[in-house]
């Protein structure tokens, strides 16, 4: 997996807005649950121990920070993924809603409707978010008509 990916604070001095802020460093080699090692897994759960319920509409703010020095493969590499938790009539193919990605030196965001082909939202060259803090808002609204709305930010230009 060449480098391996950061995801991280400004150390002491926390997020741009100067909130406290997690580090994650993965590595290849992290024992995924089915002991592959071609790739890295770091997961926080937002949907536990009360998943979104139907209707219910929710608004997450946050923010990443993507090493300068990551190397792009040509797979796939997800840094953030939505992903839709059915139940009723919706079918639930266990892929995420919506991603985004690093790879082939780009950053996608795509949208994966559960029956329907991968839709790209955004596609952006890798260096728009290298070495850079990205403000992401999200608001989702849960039901058979509802919505995921993305606003991405660079701090340091403002350009969304």
């Amino acid at each position: 997996m060449g480098k391996h990916s950061v995801i991280k604070s400004r150390g002491k001095n926390g997020a741009p807005d100067g909130s406290q802020c997690l580090t994650f460093t993965l590595n290849p080699e992290d024992g995924d649950r089915d002991h592959r090692t071609d790739r890295a897994r770091n997961e926080i759960k937002i949907d536990k121990p009360k998943p979104m319920k139907n209707g219910e509409t929710w608004s997450l703010d946050w923010y990443f920070y993507v090493n300068p020095d990551f190397v792009s493969i040509s797979g796939f590499c997800h840094i953030h993924q939505i992903k839709a938790h059915y139940n009723g009539p919706v079918l639930d193919t266990g892929s995420p809603l919506i991603t985004y990605s690093l790879a082939n030196n780009k950053f996608n965001v795509d949208y994966l409707p559960p029956k329907g082909a991968k839709q790209t939202m955004k596609s952006l060259p890798q260096s728009a978010v290298l070495g850079k803090w990205i403000h992401a808002q999200e608001i989702l609204r849960a039901s058979n008509q509802g919505f995921v709305q993305i606003r991405l930010t660079d701090m340091s230009t403002g350009i969304v």
